[in-house]
């Protein structure tokens, strides 16, 4: 289990220093909402 935290947080630090995936992490599931609604329309 500890292995398993660690593996997260090691991850977690990882994604924040990098700019360009924190940005698709973000990104992605708006535009997947952006997309639905407008689809449902």
């Amino acid at each position: 289990m500890n292995n398993i935290l660690a593996i997260i947080k090691k991850q977690t630090k990882d994604t924040l220093k990098n700019k360009t995936v924190l940005i698709q992490f973000i990104l992605f599931p708006i535009i997947t909402l952006v997309m639905d609604s407008t689809v449902k329309m």
